[in-house]
């Protein structure tokens, strides 16, 4: 008699431990120490972004490329990197995508606050990173991505051919370039430290947008 009271209140215990548990299951638990993204300062984005950007095009350098090329070989364990086996999730350009993600966050922000050093550097940002996808995949998806939070008819976003995406990315070092033709004094919030690049030489990243502009009209004429 005892161990069957003894298991009905163990019984109860459980469900009522269930039953708290499932309450408010819709909140979300908030970091005290974490950065509000509403309130962070954009200048903490741009190393992240730039860094992403220069450790992708580094790997691909080192790795894929360098192994399509018959630069390097890699031991009998990595026999995708000798064999041309690239249809692996770790050749996938969800990491290009994520660092669009970030650099879309960069560029409202720089919008918002109206610093038109920043919205220079996310549009040539945007344009290399886009230009590597197009570059390395052909059709992609350009003008309906990053648009997830707009609903569900961006969850799949439409392939755009790779000519209308190098005209995209024209368009964005056009804006970039235009943006970039003031004076160092013009600018606003610039932090050079902050800027892993060219240091917040705004002549620098303006050289940049060109040389980019000049390889893409390459390749529209090719």
């Amino acid at each position: 008699m005892l161990r069957i009271k003894n298991s009905f209140i163990i019984v109860l215990t459980v469900v009522f431990t269930l039953v708290n548990a499932c309450k408010d299951l819709d909140e979300l638990n908030i970091n005290p120490n974490g950065v509000d993204p509403e309130i962070a300062d954009l200048n903490l984005l741009m190393p992240t972004i730039i860094v992403n950007v220069g450790q992708t095009v580094v790997s691909l350098g080192f790795g894929d490329i360098a192994g399509v090329m018959q630069h390097t070989q890699k031991d009998g364990w990595s026999g995708g990197h000798n064999s041309y086996d690239w249809d692996n999730l770790s050749q996938s350009w969800s990491g290009y995508y994520g660092i669009l993600r970030n650099n879309s966050d960069f560029y409202k922000k720089a919008i918002e606050g109206d610093f038109e050093f920043h919205q220079g550097v996310a549009l040539i940002m945007r344009a290399y990173t886009f230009g590597l996808i197009t570059d390395l995949w052909g059709d992609a998806p350009y003008a309906d991505a990053l648009k997830a939070e707009q609903g569900e008819a961006y969850f799949k976003p439409v392939f755009d051919n790779q000519k209308e995406i190098y005209l995209g990315i024209l368009e964005d070092l056009e804006m970039a370039n235009t943006l970039l033709s003031k004076g160092r004094n013009e600018y606003h919030n610039i932090n050079a430290g902050q800027d892993v690049l060219y240091g917040g030489d705004v002549t620098k990243w303006r050289k940049f947008a060109n040389s980019l502009a000049l390889r893409y009209y390459m390749r529209l004429s090719a």
